[in-house]
């Protein structure tokens, strides 16, 4: 049986997310209501705008694995195909961050969780597909083709 790779900064897409989540809360919850110093007021519709950068650079650190064939643990392949659902949940996580920051703006009243919650569902949906493309796969004789089981084993 081969060495496992627990190459930790595969994942790094997924800790952004969550990290950032985190810091939504945070900011959400402790930031001053009268300002911080030279910054006013944390605006909800800027903790949208927030929210989306989170998303925005885990697309972007995401794209470092384009053209890359490997797998955590021989549980999460890493390619390219993992890479696309990887940008297309994210980006649809700045759309939703975005497109919902005026509405969480004049209906909400704790934007942070609304955000988290977007984001840590980003991760879920992607650890999902992430989770259901890590597959088995060996060369066959002929060494040109590959034999896939696609389940748990």
């Amino acid at each position: 049986m081969p060495d496992a790779n627990f190459d930790w900064k595969l994942l790094s897409p997924e800790y952004i997310l969550v990290a950032w989540a985190g810091l939504l809360i945070m900011l959400d919850l402790f930031w001053p209501a009268d300002g911080l110093g030279r910054w006013q007021r944390l605006d909800k519709e800027w903790l949208g705008y927030i929210a989306a950068g989170g998303a925005l650079i885990s697309v972007l650190v995401s794209l470092i694995w384009v053209d890359n064939d490997t797998n955590f643990a021989g549980l999460v392949d890493i390619n390219d195909y993992t890479t696309l659902f990887r940008v297309f949940f994210g980006l649809i996580g700045v759309f939703a961050c975005v497109a919902s920051a005026r509405f969480v703006k004049e209906r909400l009243l704790h934007a942070g969780e609304y955000y988290a919650f977007i984001l840590l569902a980003v991760v879920l949906r992607g650890r999902h597909t992430l989770a259901r493309s890590a597959g088995r796969c060996r060369k066959t004789q002929a060494g040109s083709t590959r034999h896939c089981s696609w389940g748990w084993r």
